[in-house]
């Protein structure tokens, strides 16, 4: 797909990308061929048609160690978030059982929160999401119980930051 990195440098290079949702890489075609970015630290983000994605680091003295998070809400507090797959591996035959192919199997989606510098925090209850909007608690937890904000509905979450940001 067409889309565009941005270095933390500020330099910008346009192409075609996608994300390889399995092995948790940006991918990229030049002259035909396809190559992953291999230092994803150094980028400030990757925009792949309508959606914009960031790596962090896990570890900071270990690069391989992060991920990259789609943003679905940008600003002061951000909303990240991350689906996975894994891979089911192929079963032989057996006895009166056909065999089955290696198929891939949809993780349950994971939301983050991530306010300035810090690492993203898995929000999965509303006890996360007040814990990390601490700063705001009493705004937060009044919009959170007047809307019935749900800690895994994506786009209740979405309202939550974007009303949190603007506060």
């Amino acid at each position: 797909r067409e889309g565009s990195v941005i270095t933390k440098n500020g330099k910008k290079y346009n192409g075609e990308f996608r994300y390889d949702l399995y092995a948790d890489q940006i991918e990229f075609k030049l002259d035909g061929d396809v190559y992953w970015i291999a230092n994803p630290e150094l980028m400030e983000y990757i925009k792949i048609e309508d959606k914009l994605f960031v790596y962090y680091d896990k570890d900071l003295t270990d690069s391989k160690q992060g991920f990259y998070y789609q943003v679905l809400v940008m600003g002061e507090c951000k909303l990240l978030y991350r689906k996975g797959i894994n891979l089911k591996e192929a079963e032989p035959a057996k006895p009166y059982v056909d065999p089955k192919p290696a198929t891939f199997i949809d993780r349950k989606p994971l939301y983050y929160i991530q306010k300035g510098i810090a690492y993203p925090q898995k929000v999965s209850k509303k006890g996360d999401l007040l814990e990390n909007l601490s700063d705001k608690k009493q705004e937060v937890s009044a919009f959170i119980k007047k809307n019935k904000i749900s800690a895994t509905n994506k786009d209740e979450l979405i309202d939550l930051i974007e009303y949190y940001n603007s506060l």
